[in-house]
């Protein structure tokens, strides 16, 4: 938990300052949509790799090799401004979440009792949200605070993202330490299901891997565009941006200590259903309303009703498949979100640069809608 904790806060702030650092260097909207599209693809793609080889090398290496995968990229990016350097090192972040994600529900699972799992991988899923949230903290006040001391004098933003970026890379590395203290041999590696492809025949994974396309797809077209977003339509600042992203993570944060009771009495089935349409109409008002105090407020709301739909759907799909596959099971749902992301956000970055940020959100709105559909109705039953 810990290590993800600190993984997590570079994630968070990258995924606000990564657009502004790519338009600092006088790329377009189109180039970052390519660059989050192949860091995206990257988790996808690395996904059931990294499932395989966790269960011949154990979680303590795999999560080695994720942390320096996931800190040594961000350095570079502090040094090296390339169009060719930015994609390559996006592509070696990614791979590094790629571990993460694919191991942390499994083992989650696999080290906790039924009793306790679901508060688990709620409060997993708290740790992750407040570390992002710290994340988008940091890149709201580190600006001001490098120009009041390494910095004074200076008016370039583009030296105080590269400043921060050798920062986040610092905080990444530090997450080996906690790492080395996991044991080489934990319950459930030893004897991983090799015979996987008889369990993605399943019916209940193929709906799984549709719902998980649909969510990757809706959120690729405007999730790593917000910051732009907020930047070119609203006009505020990187500093105000970084302070929006850093209220999204709380209050997510906060809604998801009401996961475990709002699962206790509507079920987990019902309560993605739910949230996931309630949270729509705000997802609308986001781009429909050209208010930045509105904006803000809905982006808030719409971000609390998905945030509980989180760990509830991923405790749930461990559930419902074999422990000793829960690993490359988990891997195959994340590259289904991951290709289809990754797509989305090389078409979102394509439709903002030419048609604006609008249609994006409404694309948003069908594929979500289809998703939540789709989930109540495939596991509704199978739930009770």
């Amino acid at each position: 938990l810990l290590t993800i904790t600190l993984n997590f806060i570079s994630l968070g702030a990258m995924q606000v300052i990564l657009g502004l650092y790519v338009l600092e260097l006088g790329y377009s909207e189109d180039f970052f949509g390519l660059v989050v599209a192949g860091r995206i693809l990257a988790i996808g793609i690395m996904a059931i790799p990294a499932g395989m080889l966790t269960s011949k090398i154990g979680t303590r290496k795999i999560m080695i090799i994720a942390t320096l995968l996931t800190s040594l990229p961000v350095l570079a990016l502090g040094f090296i401004s390339t169009k060719t350097v930015i994609a390559a090192v996006n592509i070696l972040y990614g791979t590094g979440f790629a571990i993460f994600f694919v191991n942390i529900a499994p083992f989650l699972s696999r080290n906790s009792g039924k009793e306790e799992r679901e508060e688990l991988f709620s409060f997993n899923f708290i740790l992750m949200t407040a570390a992002k949230m710290f994340g988008c903290f940091l890149v709201g006040f580190l600006p001001s605070i490098l120009l009041k001391t390494v910095l004074t004098g200076t008016s370039s933003n583009l030296l105080i993202y590269r400043y921060i970026m050798v920062i986040l890379s610092s905080t990444s590395i530090f997450a080996l330490l906690p790492v080395f203290s996991i044991d080489p041999v934990l319950k459930g590696e030893q004897d991983q299901d090799q015979n996987f492809i008889y369990n993605i025949k399943k019916e209940k994974v193929s709906k799984l891997s549709i719902y998980q396309f649909l969510l990757g797809a809706g959120g690729g077209l405007i999730t790593p565009f917000f910051s732009i977003f907020l930047t070119r339509n609203l006009g505020v600042t990187t500093g105000q941006a970084g302070i929006i992203m850093f209220l999204y993570r709380l209050t997510i944060a906060l809604t998801l200590f009401l996961t475990p009771y709002i699962s206790q009495k509507l079920g987990r089935v019902k309560s993605v259903g739910l949230f996931q349409i309630s949270s729509l109409p705000f997802l609308l008002a986001i781009v429909l309303v050209p208010n930045f105090a509105i904006a803000s407020i809905t982006f808030l709301i719409r971000g609390a009703l998905m945030g509980v739909t989180r760990p509830l759907a991923s405790n749930f799909a461990m559930e419902i498949v074999p422990e000793s596959s829960q690993t490359m099971i988990n891997g195959i749902l994340r590259t289904s979100k991951s290709i289809a992301r990754s797509g989305s956000a090389t078409m979102g970055g394509w439709v903002i640069a030419n048609y604006g940020f609008t249609p994006t959100y409404f694309m948003t709105f069908v594929l979500y809608l289809c998703g939540a559909f789709l989930f109540v109705r495939s596991f509704i039953n199978y739930e009770t």
